[in-house]
Order: structure tokens, then C-alpha cells, then sequence
């Protein structure tokens, strides 16, 4: 998967869980990431794709690595809503 000149695979597929709707995983090895513990950007074109395909207006998703999470995801007109725990990775601070 490293040589694929892609940022990113996202798989994903609708539930066997009773309130799970939709799983997914996420790898980006071109980018220095083997596999995506949770994330939440993908879910913006999940979102909407999935809603419409099962009909609903919100859906919980779960992602299936190693660490796993669960990301409630709810297409409002132009944005998806996208809400979950989460961890920061990362933090700084931008002086202009």
C-alpha cells in the first residue's frame, strides 16, 4: 500500500451490531500512517453516503483498529456533524 500514490484508503461496510450502523478503517502508509486509529475526517463523505444508503438521518460508526472508537456522524444541509471521545495528538500555538 505504501507505493499507491493515494492519501488515504478508507474501508468500510454496514454493521452486523444491533446499535452500530456502520464499521470502518482507515490506512495512509504513503503518508507515515500504517492505519488510522480513528478518523474522524473521513467520516464527513461517510456520513452522508451511509445516511442516505440506510436511510437514516444520523448514524453511529464504529472503527474497527486496534485502539478502536465510536464517531456519531449527522449530515446538517452543507456540514456533517461529527462528535465522538478523543485524544489530542497534537497541540501548538500559531503566532502571527
Amino acid at each position: 500500500m505504501k507505493q499507491f500514490p493515494v492519501r488515504g484508503i478508507c474501508l468500510t461496510s454496514q454493521s452486523k451490531e444491533e446499535d452500530i450502523d456502520i464499521v470502518s478503517r482507515f490506512f495512509s502508509p504513503a503518508q507515515g500512517i500504517d492505519e488510522d486509529q480513528v478518523n474522524g475526517s473521513s467520516h464527513g463523505a461517510l456520513g452522508p453516503y451511509w445516511c442516505e444508503k440506510l436511510s437514516k438521518q444520523q448514524l453511529v460508526s464504529k472503527q474497527l483498529s486496534k485502539r478502536g472508537g465510536v464517531i456519531y456522524v449527522a449530515p446538517h444541509h452543507n456540514k456533517v456533524l461529527i462528535a465522538g471521545a478523543a485524544v489530542t495528538a497534537l497541540q501548538g500555538e500559531l503566532n502571527i
